[in-house]
């Protein structure tokens, strides 16, 4: 059975700046799919700041030399909104890089 209430419970949220900076990151240590849909998330959202330029540059070289599989490993994640950037978050994202001066 199911309690009516639901505890009360503490929320704690990174300040977006840190989220993105950890986003970057994680991007730069482990390079999954999921980590460069994020990238390509906050540039259209213009969250990264100019001053992670060099974070860019390193994810852009990354992108370029992977072998990932972007639709296989995220469609199934993902709304099917998302699902056409996700086949090719690549090109989307390398477009999405080169708008933001990298």
């Amino acid at each position: 059975m199911t309690p009516e209430f639901l505890p009360a419970y503490t929320l704690t949220q990174l300040p977006e700046g840190l989220l993105v900076e950890e986003k970057l990151n994680a991007l730069g240590t482990r390079g999954k799919p999921r980590d460069y849909f994020d990238l390509y998330f906050m540039l259209r959202r213009g969250l990264v700041p100019t001053d992670m330029k060099s974070h860019l540059i390193e994810a852009k070289n990354s992108l370029i030399a992977s072998k990932l599989n972007f639709g296989r490993d995220l469609t199934p994640f993902l709304p099917r909104s998302s699902a056409t950037v996700a086949k090719d978050l690549r090109n989307a994202l390398l477009e999405e890089l080169q708008r933001h001066g990298v």
